[in-house]
C-alpha cells in the first residue's frame, strides 16, 4: 500500500480532504503505512487503531491489536470508523468476513481503501497461518475460492449485495491495484423533474428525502 500514499490512490490526499476522526488501519506487514499514517497525526488529529495478526506491540500513541482482522473488527464501537486502509489476506471469502464486519463499524461518508485488487482480480492468496496462532481456515478460504473466484470479485459481489449503500468511487490500476469504496451519506436527495409545456425542455426541483 505505501506505493499509494502519495501517488496513484494518494491515499494522503484522501486523508487531507476527507479529514477523517478515527482510521482503521487493517494488515500492516513491516509497518511502512503505519509510519506514513502516523506522520500526519499530529497535523490532522485523528485517532489511528491498527489490527494485524503480525502485530508488533509499540507505545507509540497508536491503538494496536493483535489479532485476526476478521475476529477483532467486530469488537469496535458501532458507528465509529471514518476511514479504513485494508490489505491483509488476499482470497474471496477473507474479504468477505472483513467487508461484512467493517459495515457496522463505518460512519455515514466512510470510505474504504483495498490493496491489490488488480493483483488478486480472479485469483486468490493464501497466508497458510495466522502469527499470532488463530487456527487457519484453510477449507473455507480454498472451497470460496474455487466456488467464487478471487478477492477483488468478493468486493464486486459486496457492491452489488450491498447496492445503495456503497459506490466505488476509484479504481487505480498500476502498483498491484486500489480502490476507493465509499458507504453512501443518509442526506441524499431526490430529484423530481416536470416537462414545461410549449417548451420542450425539463426543469428540475429538488424535493429533500
Amino acid at each position: 500500500m505505501k506505493e499509494h500514499w502519495d501517488k496513484h490512490l494518494d491515499v494522503k490526499r484522501w486523508i487531507q480532504c476527507r479529514k477523517p476522526k478515527h482510521i482503521l488501519e487493517v494488515g500492516c506487514l513491516e509497518g511502512d503505512n503505519t509510519r506514513n499514517l502516523m506522520s500526519l497525526m499530529p497535523q490532522m488529529g485523528y485517532k489511528l487503531t491498527v489490527i494485524s495478526d503480525d502485530l508488533e506491540m509499540l507505545d507509540d500513541g497508536v491503538n494496536r491489536i493483535r489479532g485476526v482482522s476478521y475476529i477483532e473488527i467486530p469488537k469496535l464501537e458501532d458507528n465509529s470508523i471514518d476511514m479504513v486502509i485494508l490489505d491483509t489476506d488476499h482470497n474471496y471469502w477473507t474479504m468477505e468476513q472483513e467487508l461484512k464486519a467493517l459495515h457496522p463499524k463505518l460512519t455515514e461518508g466512510a470510505v474504504i481503501i483495498l490493496h491489490d485488487v488488480e493483483t488478486f482480480y480472479h485469483s486468490s492468496g493464501m497466508g497458510m497461518a495466522y502469527a499470532d496462532g488463530s487456527a487457519y481456515p484453510h477449507e473455507e478460504i480454498k472451497n470460496t475460492t474455487d466456488k467464487m473466484g478471487g478477492m477483488s470479485l468478493a468486493v464486486i459481489d459486496f457492491l452489488h449485495y450491498k447496492r445503495g449503500s456503497y459506490k466505488l468511487l476509484v479504481w487505480i490500476p498500476y502498483e498491484d491495484g486500489a480502490c476507493l469504496i465509499e458507504k453512501n451519506r443518509k442526506d441524499l436527495q431526490f430529484y423530481e423533474y416536470r416537462a414545461d409545456k410549449g417548451q420542450g425542455n425539463r426543469k428540475g426541483s429538488v424535493v429533500n428525502a
